[in-house]
Parts: C-alpha cells; sequence; structure tokens
C-alpha cells in the first residue's frame, strides 16, 4: 500500500493549509510511492518538519518572521555518507536544498513567498510559498519550471524524513543573532545531540 501524507496541526503551521503554505509532516512518506489520494510532498513541508522536529519553537518562528528577521540559515551536518541540507531564507526567498562532500548543490530550490492574501487567511502571515527555480546536477528537459521544482523539493523533503537529518549536528544563524544566543544555541545542539545518543 503506497503512502498517504498526514500533517501535524499547530497553530502557526495548521494541517489544513492549502498546498502552497507550508505544514509539519507526521507521517505517511513510503519509499514505495504516494497514493493518489496523498497530498504532496512539498519542499517548504520539509523545511518546517525539519525545524520542528529539532524540538526548539524559536527556529520556526524566526524562520517564519519575514519581516523582523531579514535572513535565516540552518544547515545540517550529515554523517553516514549522506549529503548535508540546507534550509535559507533571504527576506521573501527561501532557498533549499542538499550539498555533496563537494559542497555542490544537488538539488537545490528556490521559493518566492508571496505577500499576505485575503484569499489565503493564514496565521503565519504570508502569502503562498511559489515554486521559482530550479536546479539540479540532472534536469529534466520538456517539464515546466513549477513541476521541477515542486519535484525537486520532494527530494530534499524526503532526504530529511528517510535519512533523519534532524538528529545530525546543526549550525543555525539568523540576522541580528548576538554572540549570546550563538553559543546558546551551540550549547542546545550539544545537549540536544548528546540527549538522542542517550535514548
Amino acid at each position: 500500500m503506497y503512502g498517504i501524507v498526514r500533517f501535524i496541526d499547530t497553530t502557526l503551521l495548521p494541517a489544513s493549509a492549502p498546498e502552497d503554505f507550508p505544514k509539519i509532516i507526521h507521517s505517511g512518506i513510503d519509499e514505495e510511492g504516494q497514493d493518489k489520494k496523498s497530498p504532496a510532498i512539498t519542499g517548504p513541508d520539509g523545511a518546517v518538519t525539519l525545524l520542528h522536529q529539532l524540538g526548539r519553537p524559536e527556529l520556526i518562528e524566526r524562520f517564519l518572521d519575514i519581516e523582523g528577521t531579514m535572513a535565516f540559515m540552518l544547515t545540517t551536518h550529515a554523517s553516514g555518507g549522506f549529503h548535508n541540507a540546507y534550509i535559507k531564507r533571504m527576506g521573501a526567498y527561501l532557498e533549499i536544498g542538499l550539498l555533496d562532500s563537494q559542497g555542490e548543490l544537488d538539488p537545490c530550490v528556490v521559493f518566492k513567498i508571496e505577500a499576505p492574501d485575503a484569499a489565503y487567511p493564514w496565521p503565519g502571515k504570508t502569502g503562498r510559498w511559489v515554486p521559482e527555480i530550479a536546479y539540479a546536477r540532472f534536469m529534466m528537459h520538456g517539464v515546466e519550471k513549477e513541476d521541477i521544482v515542486r519535484f525537486q523539493g520532494g527530494i530534499f523533503t524526503k532526504a530529511i524524513w528517510w535519512h533523519k537529518h534532524y538528529k545530525f549536528p546543526v549550525s543555525v544563524d539568523w540576522s541580528g543573532m548576538t554572540p549570546e544566543k550563538r553559543d546558546e544555541l551551540k550549547k542546545w545542539d550539544e545537549e540536544r545531540r548528546a540527549a538522542l545518543k542517550r535514548s
């Protein structure tokens, strides 16, 4: 049986949001593929799912705070031969991707975060997250740009899910971060990983 994606319902990221808004994945990503009734697996879903799994709500709040936090960057430092993953938001543009051992992007996709729209009321205080740009080592010719971005975003999210990137060390930065906050996050990450090893 193929998987049907289910979402976690939170105040900031409701499970009932339309497809072009990020949602936290709870279950249902299947290696055999997705049931035709399953919601799409999107890149923004992967970004917020990773941030949620790290267990520090401040990260999602900063990530979604487009007006108050101009830039946000998080990178996982994977082991076991897996690619590193990164989430980078600059203003209203989200870039997500995987980095191989040589630091090469594969894939990398960009979404444009639209301004709030009364037609799409959403607690995250943005409009839709629209597929914008795609880069991959092996591009698909003859396919619409938006479809490529969606496909590559799905690859990113599946990698986050299957390889459990939330268990790897992470580095986090955002505009205006103080040295004290940077030290606090470094200590938090060390304690988080120590707890994972004990569990």
